[in-house]
C-alpha cells in the first residue's frame, strides 16, 4: 500500500509542467538477467499402474529462467518476463512427468525507489502460463496468478533479488487413458534468486534531441517510416468444441511466435499506422491424437498515442486484416483438415518507452485481441480467440538511424 501511495505521487508529480527533463530521462531503465528457483512441492500427479489409478507427489525441482523487464516510474516499479527454462527434478518418479510455469508476466512495486547502494522490500503481482502432463497424456495449460514479497539490492549496473511467490491451489481434471479421469490438486510455490543487470537506454536516446527535432522540422521529416521485430505470445481465451471425438485432449496452450512490422509515425497527431505479420501454430495432444490451430495473420493497423508520462506513452488502436486459418485433428489418421480466409477485426493496445519523439529506436510493447475469430468445422468449430501478448519489441526509423547529425 504504502509503494503504491507513493507511485501514485510521484505520477501526479511527473505530469506537472515544472517537472524537469532530468526525471524524464530516469523514468526507466531496462535490463535483462538470469534466475534459479525452487519449487519444493507442487503438488501431485495421477498415474495408472496396473489399470489402478494412483496419487503421487511431484517431484521437486531447480529451474533456471532469463529475465527480461525494466524499472519504471523513477524505480518505484519493476515491470518483467520471466521464461522457464528446462528444469532439473531432484528425484525421478515411477512415470515422466511435466510441471513448468513457461512464461510469467508481472509487475513490482517497491515502497522506496530502487536507487544505487540501497536494499528495498518490494510486494508483486503476476500472471504465469504453465503446462503441465503425464507420460503421454495431454498437456493442460494453467493459469496463475502469483504473489510475491522479496528484497532487492541495489549496485551501480546489477540489481540482486531475493523471493518468495506463491498462487492459490488449483484442481484439474487429468486424463490418466482415453476414457478415465483424475482430479489432482497442483501448487505454485517458488523461491529463489535472480541477478539483474540495467541498461540506460533513455538518456542515450535523447542526446542531441534539440538539434534534432529542429533539423527534422526544416527537412519536414518528423514524420518517418518504422520497422518492427520481436517475439510474441498468443493465449486461447475461449475454447470452441471442434466436434472431433478428441475429447482427451486440452484446450491448445500458449504459442510463441515472430512478430514484423512496417509502419509509418505521423507527428503532428502523434499517431501510427503499421503492416503486421504474425505466424501462429497451436498444437495439443494426448495418447497419440494431435489437433493444430494454424493462423497466418497479415493486418494494417492504426492507434493512437493517448499520453505522454515522463517517457511512458500509452496507444489505442484497431485493425483490420487477412485470417489464414487451419485446423487439423489426427489418431490415426485424419479426421479434420478445414483451411479458411477469413477478413477479422482486432483491438490493439500497448504502451511505447519513449524520452523523446525524435529518438531513431524505441521499445514497444504491444497486445491485441481477437474476439469473433474462429473457424467453422463439419461438426463444431475451432476457436482462434486469443490474446497476443508481444512484451518487447524493438522498433527502428532508418530515416532518422541513417540521416547523419546528433
Amino acid at each position: 500500500m504504502l509503494g503504491a501511495m507513493r507511485l501514485f505521487l510521484a505520477l501526479l508529480l511527473a505530469g506537472s509542467a515544472e517537472a524537469d527533463d532530468k526525471r524524464r530521462l530516469d523514468f526507466a531503465q531496462m535490463y535483462v538477467g538470469g534466475d534459479l528457483g525452487v519449487t519444493p512441492w507442487a503438488g501431485d500427479f495421477a498415474w495408472r499402474s496396473g489399470g489402478v489409478v494412483q496419487m503421487d507427489p511431484l517431484p521437486a525441482s531447480i529451474a533456471p529462467s532469463i529475465a527480461i523487464g525494466g524499472l519504471h516510474f523513477w524505480r518505484y516499479s519493476d515491470f518483467y518476463v520471466r521464461i522457464e527454462l528446462p528444469s532439473v527434478r531432484l528425484r525421478s518418479a515411477p512415470v515422466p512427468t511435466f510441471l513448468d510455469w513457461g512464461t510469467e508476466t508481472g509487475a513490482r512495486v517497491y515502497p522506496w525507489p530502487l536507487e544505487r547502494d540501497t536494499v528495498r522490500p518490494f510486494a508483486g503481482l503476476g500472471w504465469a502460463v504453465g503446462a503441465y502432463s503425464v507420460d503421454n497424456g495431454p498437456t493442460h495449460t494453467l493459469h496463475q496468478a502469483p504473489a510475491a514479497i522479496g528484497l532487492s539490492w541495489r549496485q551501480t549496473s546489477w540489481a540482486f533479488d531475493v523471493y518468495g511467490m506463491a498462487a492459490l491451489p488449483l484442481e484439474v481434471d487429468d486424463h490418466v487413458s482415453r476414457n478415465t479421469q483424475a482430479t489432482v490438486p497442483l501448487q505454485m510455490f517458488r523461491v529463489g534468486l535472480q541477478a539483474r543487470f540495467l541498461m540506460d537506454t533513455t538518456r542515450t536516446s535523447t542526446f542531441g534531441e534539440a538539434e534534432r527535432r529542429a533539423r527534422y522540422e526544416r527537412e519536414h521529416r518528423l514524420s518517418a517510416f518504422s520497422v518492427a521485430v520481436g517475439p510474441s505470445s498468443a493465449f486461447t481465451l475461449v475454447s470452441g468444441d471442434p466436434g472431433d471425438g478428441l475429447d482427451w485432449i486440452s484446450p491448445p496452450g500458449v504459442a510463441i511466435f515472430p512478430e514484423v512490422a512496417l509502419g509509418y509515425y505521423f507527428h503532428a497527431p502523434d499517431l501510427a499506422t503499421r503492416v503486421a505479420w504474425r505466424p501462429i501454430t497451436q498444437r495439443t495432444s494426448g495418447f497419440g491424437a494431435t489437433r493444430t490451430y494454424g493462423r497466418q495473420s497479415v493486418a494494417l493497423e492504426v492507434f493512437k498515442m493517448v499520453g505522454d508520462y515522463h517517457g511512458f506513452v500509452p496507444f489505442l488502436g484497431a485493425s483490420a486484416g487477412l485470417e489464414s486459418l487451419h485446423y487439423t485433428a489426427r489418431d490415426n489418421g485424419t479426421i479434420v483438415d478445414v483451411s479458411d480466409t477469413v477478413f477479422a477485426p482486432t483491438a490493439v493496445f500497448g504502451w511505447d518507452i519513449r524520452p523523446s519523439r525524435t529518438q531513431p529506436f524505441l521499445l514497444r510493447t504491444n497486445l491485441r485481441v481477437a474476439p469473433t475469430l474462429s473457424l467453422d468445422l463439419p461438426e463444431g468449430e475451432a476457436s482462434f480467440r486469443q490474446l497476443e501478448f508481444n512484451f518487447i519489441q524493438a522498433v527502428f526509423y532508418p530515416e532518422r538511424m541513417f540521416s547523419g547529425g546528433p
